[in-house]
């Protein structure tokens, strides 16, 4: 089983693939090896080389730290950086005259060994930005399900080919704060279920309130609790149209306590409630072809596309 130690909120999982599932995930090709989550070193600030037995990827979340390779020297990093470190590389990394906190998740396997050799994964140093990029694949790891880690092998992957995009050593002209908030988006439409508290939205970007209104306020115009809503609205309204959900299930799939607390916030957002919204679309679909509303799209308003109106403006 998972061998964990537990201190302050902080994990360190030296074996998070259960036993039971070793040989299937080994079978997969790709495996998450050890994951570290909010993990504080002291100071190291001399390089110790050794070469790692496995690929990983180090977040700095608080502190200084230094990345050092024979190739390279020695880098200093702040928060919003991440590492990148290859198992065939002698390297070394750890606070500088200051903690070191961190998540990290290492991955072994023969897909880790074909990223590497293309290229794709690339030892160096990224500028990531604040949000918890790792965060997310470490709780999904930490499920345990074949499922579940499955998922996690695919957001590491997804992680991995995004930051081959960016390259290394802060070339990407991308802001930390547009980072901030497309990783913010993206997470809140992969978990539609989750409802974020502001005090969960701050955690997750790490940052201040303030910052988060002023990272929010700039890029779309609004607040974190509006944000919030009208990504789960623009949902509620792909559901009612394309997959023709009962309002029930609506408010089901996208974590509301009932299907009348959705109904009051979508009134609210929208002006009209949900049957309201879908059947006033329908009968436009029927006026313009002809059609009455029953045989719109065949199949049950399947192949119905988004209405005007719908925002796209926060689509990431």
């Amino acid at each position: 089983m998972t061998m964990k130690r537990r201190k302050s909120r902080s994990e360190i999982s030296d074996s998070p693939v259960p036993r039971r599932h070793q040989a299937f995930m080994c079978g997969s090709g790709f495996w998450i090896s050890t994951v570290y989550e909010n993990v504080a070193t002291g100071p190291l600030n001399v390089p110790r080389p050794r070469r790692l037995r496995a690929n990983v990827i180090v977040q700095l979340i608080d502190g200084c730290g230094f990345y050092w390779t024979e190739r390279g020297g020695m880098r200093i990093l702040r928060p919003g950086q991440a590492i990148l470190a290859s198992s065939s590389v002698v390297e070394s990394h750890g606070g500088y005259y200051d903690r070191f906190v961190e998540d990290s998740v290492s991955f072994s396997g023969p897909m880790a060994k074909a990223l590497e050799d293309s290229g794709v994964f690339r030892e160096g140093v990224v500028s990531i930005g604040h949000a918890r990029r790792l965060l997310p694949i470490i709780k999904m790891q930490r499920k345990g399900s074949r499922e579940a880690m499955l998922e996690a092998n695919s957001m590491l992957l997804s992680l991995i080919f995004e930051l081959a995009k960016l390259g290394h050593d802060e070339s990407s002209q991308e802001s930390d704060d547009l980072k901030t908030f497309e990783t913010l988006n993206f997470e809140m439409r992969r978990d539609w279920q989750r409802i974020w508290r502001i005090k969960d939205i701050c955690e997750f970007c790490r940052c201040t309130e303030r910052g988060l209104r002023r990272i929010i306020g700039s890029h779309a115009n609004c607040s974190p609790k509006m944000l919030h809503d009208k990504l789960k609205m623009e949902k509620a309204k792909e559901l009612l149209l394309s997959a023709g959900m009962p309002v029930k299930e609506v408010a089901d799939s996208l974590g509301f306590a009932d299907q009348y607390h959705f109904m009051r916030r979508f009134a609210k957002l929208e002006g009209v409630s949900p049957a309201r919204y879908r059947s006033d679309y329908l009968a436009r679909r029927s006026d313009s072809d002809g059609r009455p509303p029953s045989m719109v799209s065949g199949a049950p308003l399947s192949g119905i596309h988004t209405p005007p109106g719908i925002p796209c403006s926060l689509s990431v």
